[in-house]
């Protein structure tokens, strides 16, 4: 049975592939983009792979209760999931505004702040697919186990 760190760790990193290959797939991409898109998938996808276990801890009598439960993980994915990509592109398109304005100012601290600006959109960018892959990652885990996953609450 996979514990919190193996949740937490292959929650990371398949936000991070998936935020990269999502990244990728955007309009001419740059290494800057791909690199802080990256970046936010594998921190989102760690929180993603925390949620069910900060909902339904295992040290609770009701672990894998509605946190692990199909019905509503599936229910809030498909709710959240078509808005996914135009959210995404709305943080592309403010990171490609922070960085026009960056190479616009005569001001090297103004131009600095512009492109911590472009990588914080970036990084939710990635961050806005790695938190749901994070989640149905720690799903998946559990639902490969012996105890399975509930469908709507734990004893249904």
């Amino acid at each position: 049975m996979p514990n919190f760190d193996e949740h937490v760790e292959r929650s990371s990193w398949t936000g991070c592939f998936v935020s990269s290959i999502a990244a990728f797939q955007a309009t001419d991409p740059s290494l800057f983009q791909v690199a802080w898109e990256s970046i936010g998938g594998y921190v989102a996808g760690g929180i993603g792979g925390r949620i069910a276990d900060t909902g339904d801890p295992p040290w609770c009598g009701d672990h894998r209760d509605i946190f692990h439960a199909l019905v509503p993980t599936t229910a809030v994915l498909v709710r959240y999931t078509p808005n996914l990509l135009a959210l995404q592109q709305w943080c592309r398109d403010q990171a490609s505004r922070a960085a026009q304005q960056m190479g616009q100012s005569p001001d090297p601290l103004q131009g600095f702040v512009r492109l911590i600006e472009s990588a914080t959109w970036y990084f939710a960018a990635g961050a806005i697919v790695g938190l749901p892959v994070g989640h149905a990652t720690h799903l998946l885990q559990d639902s490969a186990t012996p105890k399975g996953l509930p469908l709507i609450c734990r004893g249904f």
